[in-house]
């Protein structure tokens, strides 16, 4: 909840630093004069963006057990029953069926990264119950002396994180929309998950790595709701799969669809370089098997993200290569068109807009009496 409030505000705060921009919002009709019908390499843009990400990592336990004495593992039991006819009895009857329960236990210190090996393994509980043609007519449940379990016990586990992604994309521009796809790597450093609930009764957990890294691959679709000249405003959507580093028990895990979005604000210093700010969220999550498959654990993980980045599209033509010709604008030499100004500067700019700030009015010329 902490973390969906942060979020919302910081994208309210950017949404009232737009409106106080005052520029003004001509709804596409800027690009759509723009741009050029079909292809164009200037609407494919790179992206490359890059910040700070807090996560948080959530999952349940439910009805595992507890040893006397240990705080430091959780026991999962797991029951495996044989039936048999009752053939001690008076009567010898196919009806009459004894099912002996033994329930067993698996004592594991980490079932979020890397489950060790079984510190429990032998029985702990034995039933038995006998039924006539499907009735049961005697149930009796013995403590072994092993069973110093107790289980029945729920568990909540919550913890947070702190990582910095690194995001790589390209991705073709439409009036409206823009396709395309992107790779990401995340270095995280995790701190302890702790019980939500029951505290007291087992330590903090603590990831035997507490750093690593995790990679994505995803797909990304998005739609423009405002343009002018300088800004432009598009929500977004990532949608793809993600793999943990080698920490992590990859061969028992089961990775679910990654989903990511946010809103992309960019200010466009030219046609062909743009920089960026992006408040984002993740939701992620993985099923972890435990050892033997006594049990399935699943993991959820709600990230939030505050990112910068640059993009790049391919000018149309190259920069005049004559370093005393100073045409700002698109020109001809030998028959060939070129370009007046760099890429990360706007073409073809218009009588002062350049310099907008007369020479007087400049921060270095604030003492002089004579600026000129």
């Amino acid at each position: 909840m902490y973390q969906t409030r942060t979020f919302l505000t910081f994208c309210l705060l950017i949404g009232a630093f737009s409106i106080a921009s005052g520029q003004k919002n001509v709804f596409f009709k800027t690009e759509e004069k723009s741009q050029k019908k079909g292809f164009s390499l200037q609407n494919l843009y790179f992206n490359f963006s890059s910040g700070y990400g807090n996560q948080n990592w959530q999952h349940s336990l439910s009805n595992v057990g507890l040893r006397a004495g240990d705080d430091q593992n959780i026991y999962f039991s797991d029951a495996t029953s044989s039936s048999a006819t009752a053939t001690n009895f008076t009567r010898n009857d196919s009806a009459l069926v004894r099912t002996v329960t033994l329930t067993n236990t698996l004592g594991l210190q980490d079932w979020v990264q890397n489950p060790g090996s079984s510190i429990g393994g032998q029985p702990f509980r034995r039933s038995e119950t006998i039924t006539y043609e499907g009735r049961v007519i005697s149930q009796t449940t013995t403590n072994l002396p092993t069973g110093t379990v107790t289980d029945g016990y729920n568990f909540k586990y919550t913890g947070t994180g702190h990582s910095i992604p690194f995001n790589l994309s390209v991705a073709y521009a439409f009036p409206r929309f823009r396709l395309g796809a992107g790779v990401s790597f995340e270095f995280t450093k995790m701190g302890l998950l702790k019980q939500k609930d029951s505290v007291g009764l087992l330590k903090e957990f603590e990831f035997g790595t507490s750093i690593f890294s995790t990679r994505r691959l995803y797909g990304y679709v998005g739609y423009t709701f405002f343009r002018s000249k300088s800004y432009v405003y598009t929500t977004d959507m990532n949608i793809g799969i993600f793999r943990m580093s080698k920490s992590f028990d990859r061969a028992s895990m089961r990775y679910l669809p990654m989903f990511n979005g946010g809103v992309t604000l960019e200010k466009n210093l030219s046609e062909y370089f743009r920089v960026s700010v992006s408040p984002r969220f993740e939701f992620k999550s993985y099923n972890l098997a435990l050892p033997g498959n006594i049990r399935t654990v699943k993991h959820d993980i709600l990230a939030l993200y505050a990112l910068v980045g640059i993009s790049y599209s391919i000018p149309s033509g190259k920069k005049c290569p004559i370093k005393a010709c100073g045409i700002r604008m698109h020109h001809v030499h030998g028959g060939q068109v070129w370009r007046g100004n760099p890429f990360y500067r706007w073409q073809n700019p218009r009588y002062g807009e350049e310099d907008p700030k007369l020479v007087k009015y400049k921060y270095k010329n604030r003492r002089k009496i004579n600026p000129y």
